[in-house]
């Protein structure tokens, strides 16, 4: 039996879920910020060139 000779290791068993959870939520809470102001620099430079977006 082939499952005999694989080596299970779970590696979420020394994970804290609530520290990695809320390392992910800061880093998402960055990148959303990071995006509001790209679109707000890409927006004002396509007004600058006349050709708004509306």
């Amino acid at each position: 039996m082939p499952s005999k000779y694989i080596e299970f290791k779970n590696r979420d068993e020394g994970i804290d879920f609530d520290t990695q959870m809320k390392r992910l939520q800061g880093e998402m809470r960055e990148l959303l910020r990071q995006e509001e102001e790209i679109k707000k620099e890409l927006l004002n430079l396509f007004k600058e060139l006349g050709y708004g977006l509306e």
